[in-house]
């Protein structure tokens, strides 16, 4: 009796052991997930800028070129 308990004990030991390990892992893949989603949260960001930029010189431009009767022409 006083031998399976202590085989059980070191089962359990052996297992927690196992749980830590796997918990700090899925805890380094989580930072490693949270950096990466960072970065591309901030380069959609930047390419949404510059869309929007684009798209308002894009406007101007149209503007200009009906304005001065460059649309009629084909």
């Amino acid at each position: 009796m006083q031998l399976s308990g202590i085989v059980m004990w070191r089962v359990l030991a052996a297992v927690r052991r196992q749980l830590a390990r796997q918990r700090g892992q899925v805890d380094d893949d989580a930072w490693a997930l949270d950096a990466v989603t960072r970065d591309l949260s901030t380069r959609v960001e930047d390419a949404r800028d510059k869309a929007l930029l684009l798209v308002r010189g894009l406007a101007d431009v149209e503007y200009w070129r009906w304005f001065t009767g460059l649309g009629t022409f084909r």
